[in-house]
Parts: structure tokens; C-alpha cells; sequence
């Protein structure tokens, strides 16, 4: 007999990182977030998802609008739907929202088919449907939402009106409400039910304003209604959201926008929609609004997602960007729900898009459709320059970022003047405050004040190569450049000579151990380490000596995994950490020891791209399956991929860490990531830990059905 059973850490419905719908540009007026999505093409049943809740157990669950309810577990998606052979099934497709009460049981309301209870023993459900014949019975199989008050009152929003439950018996208690009242709800569809921090109970209602009841009449006490001739009155008579916020600011959401109650007094202050203003409302219709745990307001409206800044009074607006796959997954909020581990999940007309609201470890900069953003995200280079301003370099385009407001100013050559340059490979500033251009076609100057490229003029009969990839500068002045499969060669960048040519020779082995050079390192001291595929290199040019280095199995000289080396970084103790497509080498220049990490040891990958250390001494590492956070004294390894931030888990080899401690490193055609190392903490939240499914001979057990050997499910 074969046994087989799944585990599933929920942590995955957590940490998983963190459409359509045409609108303005993805983000403004704020900080760059980045949106994980959820659709269609990831298993979800249905696009218009109603609203979300999180179970006792961790997992996720939102109702669709005609695919019943889907429970997601943060690896698969379970479905739950209509069998109209089976009475046990969820009593309707369309699942107008599902909720969660005090006890832990789940409710799903339907449109017409009644009001469901999940029962997890037997994973089916229960249903109440409205009976003519029975007065007890629920008001209306059409359900809105459900509701349980702080007295433990289980209230059902039904199309024909108000519903207590008492959840033991099952009966229903109908509130009539008094016709010589100007709106009562039993008329109008009720969009929101809301308790505030005092105990007060209010309802939301199409057409019908706003509301506070009696709980236990169901009368109205309070009604709030827009009236054209009083400007302090309510907006609009469609209320979708009501919230009381920390500081006891009691909104109201409608669709002429926000408005705030003086409960003293009755009037409303509004907030009006601008959607020509970066930094105002974006929509007039407010469909959700939630106050997360670090007390920041949201509100989803019919065209973005806003957050609100108290102390300004003005918005940050987030947008769906076809070009951006980590914006928002539509434009169309309909529900805002935080989970126990501090994730926004945001429901739209075409999915679920989730926001990490810890803070971010990682700041991304990509190319999206917005003014201002990256020109490209397959970027090359990046620079500090002598006034502390950084630099990218993405594809034929120079960058210059302003830190003040998050954007980028392009520059690009006149070809006229100066010629294509093709892809940038690095960018230099010398002591002049001349910029240097090593690119696919060559050499290249560039002065940042007037905005000029030009081609730099070769000496004849001195041919610097046709592709550059780094660049440097001696204490002489002379320019060292790497030139591709040509190895070093030293340049007075006054007369255009080559004054040195360093190269592999076969038959001298004081030359080069290749010519093809990924990465050199000039040190203070005059010392040059050049990183190539066939080992490592140490010329000192006091001397004009070369040694060769080799980290493969038995010093073997010349092309070999390990001696192909990616990246060279000295660190604070004076030693080499050189990274290879093999792994990771700390190497003792002095004594020419190392010792060789690899995935043996706890690296995500053996292609390591780049090193850096921070000021505990950490070395942070970055490979082609994501970055690495490593510590010399206790050698132990911490991963960060993806579900972290980073755009993608691949990284390049063009990385900087700028002068004020902050690192930036490039995801392979995914843009830039940047952190800073001392403040990335990870989620103190630890989800727990079920089991999702049982199977026999490779086919799952469920708790049901009279052949079952489970008494229960083994969750």
C-alpha cells in the first residue's frame, strides 16, 4: 500500500509575491509598490472576484460573481460550486461575498440561491433558502453579505431587506421598518453593514444613504441622506463604504467621493474625486476602504486604488500598467481585506492583486509606461558620480536618477554627431568629471552639462577594440579598459596611445591566462586583479609582473568552470571573495588559500554574479537564482527571491553599492532592485502549517462518502 500526503506551508498564501482594465498611468503621486497577481491563467475560477477572507487555518478565500467560491492555500486552488445533484454543494455559483464569523465558521452569500455554511468536518455545506410558507425562513435567497455584530448577532443583508439569524435554530427575524421613514432599507439594497468602536451599527445602501439602527428593532435612529440644496449634507445617496478610523474619523464612502461625519453636529466634509490631479482622488465612486494594521487608509474606487496621507490631506494612486505584470491586476476595486500576516488582498473586476504591507526589503526601478520611469529594463551599468548622482545605463540610453522624485531624466546621442553607440557596458567618470562609455561600438564620451555624446577619436595604428566592458583609472591618469576578447589594455586618454596591452600569450607565462576578462579590480595600491575564464590574474604594475591563480580541481590552468570568474570584491579583512560559475571562492591574496562555497554549502545557485559586504561584515551575494545574504563567521546562508521583492531571481553581474550604504543591483531584463543591508527584517509572522490532501495508490481521500477510511479531513 502506498501512502502519499501533501503538505502545505500557508506561509506560501502569506509571503507569495508580493488584467486589464485601461486607465491612467500605474502609479502616482507616491512610493513604486509592487502588486502580486492572482487570474484566470493561475487557476482562479472566476474574474470578478466579490471580496476576500482568511480562514482558521490560514488559507484564502474569495467568492467569484459566477464561479462560486475558491479556497487558496498559497500553492493550489481549491473550487467549491453548485451541484444541483448534490444538496450538500454550495447552494449557488454566484458568490456575492463570503465571510468569516467569530467562531470560525465561513458563510458564502449567493445571488438567488440562498445563504451556505461551510462544514469543515465533511467539506460540504449547508443552505438556507427563503420558504413563503415558513415566516422563519430567510427573508430572500438573493443575500448581499453577512454581518456579526461585537453582541455575537448574526446579521443577513437579503435584497428584500434585514435579517437576524439566530445561528443554533436557524430561524430568521425579519425587521419591518416604518414606511413614514424618508428611506428604509427594506426597499433599497443594502451595501454595507458596519459597527463602529462605540457599538453602533450602521447600513450602507444603494440609493438609499446612510444609516444607524437599532439592533434590536432594527429601526432607523439616524439617517444621513444627500440633499442638493445643503452643502454640508451627504454626498451621494450610494453609500458602498463606512469606516471608523483610528483617530475616530468616521468615513463614508459613496459615488461622489469620500465624506467625513461630524457625528456632533451631522455634517459631511467631502473629499472630491480629481482625477486630472497626480496627487488627488482618483474616481468618484468608492466601492471599499480599509485602515491596515499600521494605520494607513486605503480606498478602492471605480478607477485605481488610493492611499490616503493624513498629514497632507493628499493621495498616492495606483494604477493597472498592461506594461508593468507587478501592477494592479485591474482598475476596479471591489474589496480590501488584510490577512493575519499583514497582506493587503485587493479584488477587481479581473482578479486579485496583493500588496505586502510590511515595510519593503527591496526598492524596484523598471521601465513601465509612466513619465519619467526607466527607459529600459534591461539594464547594463550603473555609476555614482562625483556629486553623489547615480547613473544607469539600459540598453543605448543613460539614465540619471533624482532621488527626490523617483524618476529618470534619458539621454541619448545625436547620430548625426556622434554615431550608434549600441548597448552601454559601463560608465566611468574621471577625474575631470568626464563621463566614459565603454559600449558594443567602442569608446565614448559623455559631458553631463551639456548633454553631448562623442565618439572618442582612436589613434591610428592604436585600435582600442570594438566592444568595451569596463573601464577605470589609474593614480597616473591613464584609462584601463576591457576590451572584449582583447584583453587590458592601458590608454592616455590625452594622447589616444595604447601604452599597454595585456593579453594571453601561450608560450609567456607571465602574459594574461585569457582574453576574455568579466571583471577586473584596480586596487589603491597599484595592484590590478583581472577576473577572466581561464582563472585569475594579479598584475602589479610597480613591477609589471603577472600571476596566475587557479580555483580549479588541482590548480588545472585555463578554461574551467571554476576558473571562470564573474566578479572580484576585497573586503574588509583584506582577502578576495571571487565569484565563479562554480561557486563562491574567499581567497587569501597574501598566502593564495581559498575556501570554495557552493549549493553543497547552502548557495541557491553555483553562478554567483557579484559580492558585497556590509558594515557587520555580511556578505551579500548575488547569483542567477536570487539574492544571498551570508555570514562569514557562521557560515549560514539567507535566501531572498521573489516572494522578497526582487523583480526577478536572476541576476546579472552589474551591481553598486553607493556611497550612503545603499546597494543596487540589476535583475536580468527585469530592471534594478536596491536595499538597504541593515534594515531588511523578515515577517515575524509564522503561518501555520496544515495539511491540504491524503492520497491512496495516487488518488486523494476524502473524509466523505461511505468507502471513506477518513472520519474526518486531515486538516
Amino acid at each position: 500500500m502506498k501512502l502519499a500526503a501533501k503538505v502545505c506551508l500557508v506561509g506560501v498564501v502569506i509571503a507569495w509575491m508580493v488584467s486589464n482594465g485601461a486607465g491612467p498611468l500605474y502609479a502616482q503621486g507616491g512610493e513604486h509598490l509592487k502588486f502580486e497577481n492572482l487570474t484566470r491563467k493561475d487557476g482562479v475560477s472566476g474574474s470578478e472576484i466579490r471580496n476576500v477572507i482568511q480562514d482558521e487555518q490560514g488559507r484564502i478565500w474569495f467568492g467569484t460573481r459566477f464561479n462560486g467560491v475558491d479556497v487558496y492555500d498559497g500553492y493550489d486552488i481549491e473550487v467549491y460550486t453548485h451541484d444541483p445533484n448534490d444538496p450538500r454543494s454550495l447552494a449557488g455559483d454566484p458568490a456575492f461575498s463570503v465571510y468569516k464569523d467569530h467562531q470560525g465558521t465561513i458563510w458564502v452569500s449567493t445571488l438567488g440561491a440562498g445563504l451556505s455554511k461551510f462544514n469543515p468536518e465533511t467539506e460540504t455545506f449547508t443552505t438556507y433558502r427563503h420558504d413563503p410558507a415558513d415566516p422563519t425562513s430567510i427573508w430572500d435567497d438573493s443575500v448581499q453579505f453577512t454581518f456579526e455584530d461585537k453582541d455575537g448577532n448574526f446579521w443577513v443583508a437579503a435584497a428584500n431587506g434585514l435579517d437576524k439569524m439566530d445561528r443554533e435554530t436557524g430561524v430568521f427575524t425579519h425587521f419591518s421598518f416604518d414606511p413614514d421613514q424618508p428611506v428604509a432599507p427594506s426597499n433599497q439594497n443594502i451595501k454595507i453593514f458596519y459597527q463602529d468602536r462605540a457599538g453602533n451599527l450602521w447600513l450602507g445602501l444603494r440609493r438609499g444613504g446612510l444609516r444607524r439602527i437599532d439592533p434590536d428593532t432594527g429601526q432607523v435612529i439616524e439617517a444621513y441622506v444627500h440633499n442638493p440644496n445643503d452643502p454640508d449634507s451627504l454626498s451621494d445617496d450610494n453609500v458602498f463604504a463606512i469606516l471608523e478610523d483610528h483617530t475616530g474619523t468616521f468615513w463614508v464612502g459613496s459615488w461622489q467621493g469620500l465624506n467625513i461625519l461630524d457625528r456632533a453636529t451631522g455634517k459631511f466634509t467631502h473629499i472630491q474625486a480629481e482625477p486630472d490631479n497626480p496627487r488627488g482622488l482618483s474616481d468618484r465612486r468608492i466601492f471599499t476602504m480599509l485602515e491596515d494594521s499600521q494605520n494607513n487608509l486605503w480606498v478602492g474606487t471605480g478607477v485605481g486604488l488610493n492611499k490616503y496621507h493624513r498629514e497632507t490631506g493628499e493621495f498616492s494612486r495606483y494604477f493597472h500598467d498592461p506594461n508593468d505584470p507587478h501592477s494592479l491586476v485591474h482598475n476596479e476595486v471591489l474589496h480590501l481585506y488584510e490577512d493575519a500576516s499583514g497582506i493587503l488582498w485587493i479584488s477587481t473586476l479581473a482578479g486579485l492583486s496583493k500588496l505586502d504591507l510590511t515595510p519593503p526589503k527591496f526598492t524596484t526601478y523598471r521601465a513601465t509606461s509612466a513619465p519619467g520611469s526607466l527607459s529600459s529594463n534591461d539594464v547594463e551599468a550603473i555609476m555614482e558620480d562625483s556629486g553623489r548622482t547615480l547613473w544607469f545605463a539600459a540598453e543605448e540610453t543613460l539614465n540619471k536618477w533624482n532621488p527626490h522624485t523617483n524618476t529618470f531624466t534619458h539621454y541619448q546621442p545625436d547620430l548625426n554627431v556622434s554615431g550608434p553607440l549600441g548597448y552601454i557596458d559601463d560608465i566611468f567618470e574621471d577625474s575631470q568629471g568626464t563621463f566614459w562609455l565603454g559600449t558594443q561600438n567602442g569608446l565614448y564620451t559623455f559631458k553631463p552639462k551639456t548633454g553631448i555624446f562623442r565618439r572618442y577619436a582612436e589613434r591610428p595604428g592604436f585600435p582600442l577594440g570594438e566592444e568595451i566592458r569596463q573601464i577605470d583609472q589609474d593614480q597616473s591618469g591613464y584609462l584601463w579598459l576591457n576590451v572584449q576578447g582583447a584583453g587590458l589594455k592601458r590608454v592616455d586618454p590625452a594622447t589616444g596611445l595604447v601604452v599597454n596591452h595585456y593579453h594571453h600569450d601561450p608560450n609567456d607565462p607571465n602574459s594574461l591566462s585569457d582574453d576574455y576578462i568579466n571583471h577586473f579590480y584596480l586596487t589603491p595600491a597599484d595592484i590590478l586583479w583581472i577576473g577572466t575564464e581561464g582563472g585569475l590574474n594579479q598584475l602589479d604594475l610597480r613591477t609589471d609582473t603577472v600571476t596566475r591563480f587557479s580555483f580549479a580541481p588541482g590548480g588545472k590552468e585555463g578554461r574551467d568552470p571554476s576558473n571562470d570568474i564573474r566578479h572580484i570584491y576585497q573586503s574588509s579583512t583584506g582577502n578576495l571573495w571571487v565569484s565563479t560559475i562554480s561557486g563562491l571562492n574567499d581567497f587569501n591574496p597574501d598566502t593564495g588559500d581559498f575556501t570554495t562555497y557552493t549549493t553543497e554549502d547552502g548557495l541557491p545557485s553555483n553562478l554567483v554574479e557579484w559580492t558585497s559586504e556590509d558594515e557587520p561584515g555580511n556578505v551579500w551575494i548575488g547569483t542567477a537564482n536570487g539574492l544571498v545574504k551570508f555570514n562569514p563567521q557562521t557560515h549560514v546562508f539567507k535566501d531572498y527571491d521573489v516572494a522578497d521583492g526582487l523583480t526577478s531571481i536572476e541576476l546579472s553581474s552589474d551591481m553598486l553599492k553607493s556611497s550612503w550604504g545603499q546597494i543596487f543591483f540589476v535583475s536580468v531584463n527585469e530592471g534594478v532592485n536596491a536595499f538597504y543591508p541593515d534594515k531588511i527584517e523578515d515577517n515575524p509572522y509564522v503561518p501555520p502549517v496544515i495539511l491540504t490532501d491524503f492520497q491512496l495508490f495516487n488518488r486523494s481521500i476524502r473524509s466523505y462518502g461511505e468507502d471513506s477510511v477518513l472520519p474526518k479531513p486531515i486538516n
